[in-house]
């Protein structure tokens, strides 16, 4: 191999590293879609399009594809980090597909507090976004477009401002709510 022929095999090796230093950075950053599915556990992140305030309850966790697709499984967290108790019924989970869920009367959720909202249907798509609006229609909190196609028991939750898939943190004490498709009466 002559002189020319080693130039070519060292720039294509460097070309390679240069390549492949890319993609780890990139990979460390959380740069690129906010997807799920990929055959190991591994986590993406997304930051949130517009952070809730600090005293603001905001969306916890989102499941949009469980492994059980029967009705229930598309799962909401809502945290309240306020310094009082909240009444969240009438308060109300609206998809980017078009699913819309009421909050049933009586969930009071104290300071500090988080609730996990089980549906009466499925409402979620693989790629969707939610808004959480407060009892008088006013937007509280939204997700980015998540995306889960691993129908399993990871799923979309927040940490430290941005949106991960994984498995999360257990989260004790939740207490149980339900979100319903028929707006209940007196909402």
């Amino acid at each position: 191999m002559g002189t020319r022929g080693l130039v070519i095999v060292a720039l294509t090796a460097l070309i390679v590293l240069v390549f492949g230093a890319v993609l780890v950075i990139l990979s460390r950053t959380g740069s690129g879609p906010a997807t799920s599915g990929a055959p190991s556990p591994s986590r993406s992140a997304t930051p949130t399009p517009s952070p809730s305030p600090a005293a603001t309850p905001y969306l916890l966790g989102l499941e949009l594809e469980p492994e059980d697709p029967q009705p229930g499984g598309q799962r909401a967290w809502i945290r309240n980090v306020s310094g009082s108790a909240v009444q969240f019924g009438c308060w109300t989970l609206t998809s980017a597909s078009g699913g819309t869920m009421y909050v049933t009367a009586g969930l009071r959720v104290p300071a500090g507090g988080i609730a996990l909202l089980t549906p009466d249907v499925s409402w979620l798509r693989q790629v969707d976004s939610v808004r959480f609006l407060d009892g008088g229609g006013r937007l509280v909190d939204e997700t980015p477009q998540l995306t889960d196609n691993a129908h399993d028991d990871q799923i979309w939750y927040r940490t430290s401002g941005q949106w991960t898939f994984g498995r999360p943190p257990i989260w004790e004490g939740a207490i149980n709510g339900r979100i319903v498709q028929r707006k209940p009466s007196g909402c």
